[in-house]
């Protein structure tokens, strides 16, 4: 099985709740689960930085769910490729709340929380948003 990660960036059409992050990670895991993807989310003021793992086919078609989704829009893939294998494994959507972590945890995270989110600088460089969601991958807010 020739498995894929895709990367994207969204904003939201509002800053979330506690309880509005927990309902959507609700649906994508059992979605996601069902469907044999996994990932991470991350979240910052009101914007999301996404990957997604499984079968090409797979993924691109819970991404393209996604894009129809109301409660983001601009969304931007900033890395896609084929993978030797899964990166989040161990989850089938994990998540963190990135204003509710120690911005001191890693240099990706220092780094990252030291400026205003921008889409931009991820899709020049892609593998920060790689190295960041790698991050947390022993992590899970909730």
């Amino acid at each position: 099985m020739a498995l894929f990660s895709l990367v994207y960036v969204s904003v939201s059409d509002k800053l979330m709740t506690d309880s509005e992050l927990k309902a959507i990670l609700d649906v994508a895991r059992t979605n996601n689960a069902r469907d044999q993807i996994t990932g991470m989310l991350l979240y910052r003021s009101g914007y999301f930085i996404q990957v997604l793992e499984g079968e090409e086919e797979a993924v691109m078609r819970t991404y393209n769910k996604i894009l129809l989704d109301s409660r983001h829009f601009n969304c931007l893939i900033v890395y896609k490729n084929q993978i030797a294998e899964p990166a989040f494994e161990r989850w089938s959507m994990g998540f963190n709340h990135l204003e509710q972590i120690d911005p001191s945890a890693s240099p990706e995270v220092k780094e990252f929380m030291a400026h205003p989110f921008e889409p931009s600088h991820l899709t020049a460089k892609p593998t920060i948003a790689v190295h960041l969601l790698e991050s947390f991958r022993d992590q899970n807010t909730f």
